[in-house]
């Protein structure tokens, strides 16, 4: 028998606000494969009773937020193929699990089938004591017993907070997980923002290997298709979802959380139509689409960089879309401070411009990628969003497609013809945007186009 469409699903997914694995999770795939590789490798060396099985094994996995670390981590748990032995146990860990000796060793026992704790709790207590084996007195293997004879993926999520003394028993933790001479199969798998590398290193971690640090950056066209295309079917969506792949890549990027944002949308219009694309309406997917973008960017531009907002977008426009090294942007940020007009692109108080460089790299405006390890902006539309804070509450309706809040600041006044730091006027970014109802407001207000301006007021 043939079930209409999933309405209790549809709406209970548009409210969520949980990070966790959705059933149309796509693309990944070679990060997938290079995990699935080192579980093998290990499981291999172990089965052949081979020393320290996990040695040279760690992972890095790296992404601003939103790039779907988390969910890479449970796919790998969710999706294993081949027979039970083969698939790892996975214990996924934050980083204040690992903060002490007693913490961790709770920490696997939360995590661990109850026939594993102790082995495991014997792990740590090697640990603490210098001595990285599996009991205190013996350096022997660990017991050959089945569970034992599975690799254990050890994830531990935003590793760049962990303490950056390289004396911490945190620190000693880590070090002795990644050298992997304890003689178990336990592969690290450390996720953290962009400069987790660099934090680790500064703790002893130097030596990951350049092809196991895995970069997320968005998803392609196809990608996004293969997940809207698996929502469809998933929910059981009636009527044809011919267009809306193209649309949600487009207002999303490609960006994994934008993408899921879009498909969250999508569902609560769905769950109102009964389950039914054809009843849809388009531009009010697309403004709570654009709404949940924009916190997810204020989010992103929070605290004390909202402090400086001219001094943001300006750093943002000049970072090429190639990229620049850690010195390249912090030159530039020194540079750019130093513009005559001191108010508008000051940095914050106390702030100089490597820590500023590292705000913008632990909010996620900054991604390291490429073969020189150059950092970009990982979604364009961020560059676009940073801008149009330098504008008035205008500039951010008409990113945002909010005809409520434009309506009310043309009520109040607002100039209709400001200009952003790149110059757009509130008309230029609605049509842009694609947003003509706010665009119909606008110019009714009296605001005009590029050509129609003359040049004393560009």
């Amino acid at each position: 028998m043939v079930r209409g469409p999933d309405i209790k699903g549809l709406a209970r997914f548009s409210r969520e606000t949980d990070r966790y694995l959705t059933d149309f999770f796509s693309g990944r795939r070679e990060e997938i494969e290079f995990i699935r590789d080192r579980v093998d490798q290990v499981a291999h060396r172990h089965a052949r009773r081979q020393p320290n099985p996990a040695a040279g094994t760690t992972i890095l996995i790296t992404g601003v937020q939103g790039a779907g670390k988390t969910s890479l981590i449970e796919k790998i748990e969710a999706d294993w193929p081949g027979p039970w032995l083969s698939k790892p146990l996975v214990v996924s860990l934050s980083s204040t699990d690992t903060s002490s000796y007693r913490d961790l060793a709770d920490a696997f026992a939360r995590k661990l089938p109850t026939d594993l704790i102790d082995h495991f709790r014997n792990l740590v207590s090697s640990i603490s004591s210098g001595i990285f084996s599996i009991g205190l007195a013996s350096p022997e293997p660990p017991p050959a017993i089945p569970e034992t004879q599975r690799p254990v993926l050890v994830c531990i999520d935003e590793i760049q907070a962990v303490s950056k003394n390289e004396e911490s028993e945190e620190a000693r933790m880590l070090r002795a997980l990644h050298q992997g001479t304890h003689g178990y199969p336990l592969i690290p798998i450390f996720a953290g923002l962009a400069h987790s590398q660099n934090v680790l290193a500064s703790i002893g971690l130097s030596r990951i290997h350049p092809r196991s640090i895995l970069r997320l950056g968005a998803l392609t066209a196809g990608e996004t298709a293969e997940a809207v295309g698996k929502f469809v079917t998933k929910r059981r969506v009636a009527g044809d979802p011919a267009g809306w792949a193209e649309r949600i890549y487009n207002w999303s990027d490609g960006w994994p959380m934008h993408v899921t944002n879009s498909l969250q949308a999508l569902a609560g219009e769905l769950a109102v139509h009964v389950g039914d694309l054809g009843n849809v309406d388009i531009a009010a997917v697309k403004r709570h689409s654009a709404s949940l973008r924009a916190e997810y960017y204020e989010q992103r531009t929070s605290g004390m960089l909202a402090r400086c907002p001219y001094l943001l977008a300006r750093v943002m426009g000049k970072i090429p879309d190639d990229g620049l090294d850690e010195y390249g942007v912090i030159e530039l940020i020194e540079d750019l401070a130093e513009l005559s007009d001191r108010r508008r692109n000051r940095l914050p108080d106390g702030v100089d411009p490597s820590e500023f460089f590292g705000l913008m790299v632990s909010q996620g405006l900054l991604q390291k990628q490429g073969l020189f390890n150059e950092f970009h902006i990982p979604i364009p539309s961020l560059r676009s969003w940073c801008a149009a804070r330098t504008g008035n509450a205008l500039h951010l309706a008409a990113m945002t497609g909010d005809s409520d809040l434009a309506a009310k600041r043309l009520a109040a006044g607002t100039d209709a013809n400001a200009r952003d730091l790149s110059g757009r006027t509130p008309l230029e970014i609605a049509e842009k945007e694609g947003w003509p109802d706010i665009a119909n407001m606008l110019v009714e207000a009296g605001a005009r186009s590029s050509e129609e301006q003359s040049p004393t007021q560009l």
